[in-house]
Protein backbone atom coordinates (compact mmCIF):
# COMPACT_ATOMS: atom_id res chain seq x y z
CA UNK A 1 0.00 0.00 0.00
CA UNK A 2 2.82 2.45 0.81
CA UNK A 3 4.55 2.13 -2.52
CA UNK A 4 0.97 2.63 -4.39
CA UNK A 5 0.13 5.75 -2.46
CA UNK A 6 4.12 7.05 -3.09
CA UNK A 7 3.94 6.36 -7.05
CA UNK A 8 0.18 6.42 -8.33
CA UNK A 9 -2.01 9.97 -7.68
CA UNK A 10 -5.36 8.12 -9.06
CA UNK A 11 -5.10 5.64 -6.86
CA UNK A 12 -3.70 7.82 -3.78
CA UNK A 13 -7.06 10.65 -4.23
CA UNK A 14 -9.28 7.37 -4.25
CA UNK A 15 -7.72 5.89 -1.32
CA UNK A 16 -7.21 9.28 1.11
CA UNK A 17 -10.57 10.15 -0.10
CA UNK A 18 -12.45 7.18 1.15
CA UNK A 19 -12.36 5.56 5.05
CA UNK A 20 -11.64 1.86 4.91
CA UNK A 21 -13.45 -0.68 6.69
CA UNK A 22 -11.27 -3.30 6.90
CA UNK A 23 -9.05 -5.90 4.67
CA UNK A 24 -10.59 -9.50 4.44
CA UNK A 25 -7.23 -11.60 3.58
CA UNK A 26 -7.00 -15.37 2.55
CA UNK A 27 -4.04 -17.48 0.82
CA UNK A 28 -4.70 -18.64 -2.40
CA UNK A 29 -3.00 -21.74 -4.29
CA UNK A 30 -2.95 -22.31 -7.64
CA UNK A 31 -1.42 -24.95 -9.53
CA UNK A 32 0.58 -23.96 -12.64
CA UNK A 33 1.06 -26.51 -15.39
CA UNK A 34 4.87 -24.88 -15.48
CA UNK A 35 5.64 -23.44 -11.93
CA UNK A 36 4.17 -26.18 -10.08
CA UNK A 37 2.11 -24.72 -7.00
CA UNK A 38 1.97 -20.95 -6.37
CA UNK A 39 0.65 -19.32 -3.00
CA UNK A 40 -0.07 -15.93 -2.83
CA UNK A 41 -1.68 -13.55 -0.12
CA UNK A 42 -5.17 -12.15 -1.49
CA UNK A 43 -6.14 -8.72 -0.21
CA UNK A 44 -9.42 -7.47 -0.28
CA UNK A 45 -10.14 -3.61 0.61
CA UNK A 46 -13.48 -1.99 1.12
CA UNK A 47 -13.99 1.45 1.25
CA UNK A 48 -16.80 2.22 4.00
CA UNK A 49 -20.09 2.65 2.01
CA UNK A 50 -18.59 1.65 -1.23
CA UNK A 51 -18.46 -2.29 -1.30
CA UNK A 52 -18.19 -2.44 -5.13
CA UNK A 53 -16.33 -1.76 -7.02
CA UNK A 54 -13.05 -2.90 -4.78
CA UNK A 55 -9.20 -3.13 -5.10
CA UNK A 56 -8.05 -6.53 -4.70
CA UNK A 57 -4.30 -7.22 -4.08
CA UNK A 58 -2.69 -10.67 -4.87
CA UNK A 59 1.14 -10.70 -3.44
CA UNK A 60 3.67 -13.51 -4.00
CA UNK A 61 3.73 -15.42 -0.46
Amino acid sequence: MKHLLEVSAPFRDGWLGHDIEGCSSRERVVHHPADGVLRFGHHRLAPAGHPDPHPVVQASV
